[in-house]
């Protein structure tokens, strides 16, 4: 893999270290300096994808309060896309002693998604159309794999939370990042200033309270209540749905830490369960 990099760049590099493995693509680290992302199975589908998400970090430089990667080079026959490290280190792995700090750039950052007119958006984004609905068919099966390892309190809080009926659906969509969990959010060393937001490859014109129900999940209630408090456009309503996405989210991270054996995203999700589970923005 590292040889490929060095093919692509068209330069020979001094390190090359795993930063993880998906499903979908492995990322590296180059020099300390760049991020290599290999698509898995190169072909027509990582070419649309490396094409789209570059399109949409483009765009996202032009509108976003908050820095993304910059694309240095991408090569479609071997499925690689190569970006700017974004300095500091991520929210999942250096959580924030006060995380309600961050609180007003993120609210800046929402409102800058969320404005981008849908015209801007053309060709680059799909609609997603999935449902309240859909989503707590699929937490009620993911809480099946998750079920053993739980106490007691904890699968009271949950199945309460599958027994109830799910929200009605957003009435508007708008631009997310769709998935803006703790991971994909960098800080500096002094961990209450945000030097980027990364992974832009599941954007899409979504129902906004599934970017604040990641945030809700990860960054706690305290943190939430600031950005609903500077963001006008949250509504009752969108505040609701946010709390079922942070509810369902936190069961998917968990079952994705168990299955995968990256304890980050399992620790985190055991850590943020309670108040994930009762909180009530409402």
């Amino acid at each position: 893999m590292a040889r490929v990099v060095e093919e692509v760049l068209g330069r020979s590099i001094r390190s090359f270290d795993r930063l993880a493995r998906g499903t979908d693509h492995d990322v590296y680290e180059v020099d300390g300096e760049l991020v290599a992302r290999i698509h898995v199975a190169a072909g027509s589908s990582s070419t649309e994808a490396m094409d789209r998400e570059s399109a949409i970090l483009g765009l996202m430089k032009e509108i976003s309060p908050l820095p993304v990667p910059e694309v240095v080079a991408l090569d479609h026959e071997r499925g690689v896309m190569i970006v700017r490290k974004i300095p500091g280190t991520s929210l999942l792995d250096h959580p924030a002693p006060e995380p309600e700090a961050l609180a007003p750039q993120l609210a800046g950052f929402l409102q800058s998604l969320w404005g981008i007119g849908h015209a801007h958006l053309a060709g680059l984004v799909d609609k997603d159309h999935v449902t309240p609905d859909d989503w707590a068919t699929e937490a009620a099966e993911t809480y099946r794999d998750v079920a053993d390892v739980l106490s007691e309190p904890q699968r009271r809080l949950i199945e309460s939370f599958l027994a109830a009926a799910p929200p009605a659906p957003a009435q508007a969509l708008a631009f997310c990042h769709n998935d803006l969990g703790a991971e994909h959010i960098f800080v500096a060393p002094d961990r209450h200033t945000i030097t980027g937001v990364i992974d832009w490859s599941d954007a899409a014109i979504a129902d906004p309270a599934i970017d604040f129900g990641r945030l809700l999940r990860d960054l706690g209630p305290r943190t939430i209540r600031r950005i609903i408090a500077e963001t006008l456009s949250i509504t009752p309503a969108t505040a609701t749905r946010a709390q079922f996405y942070a509810r369902y989210t936190l069961l998917e991270d968990l079952r994705y830490g168990f299955a995968t054996g990256d304890s980050r995203y399992s620790t985190a999700a055991l850590a943020h369960l309670e108040h994930t589970f009762t909180v009530d923005l409402s």
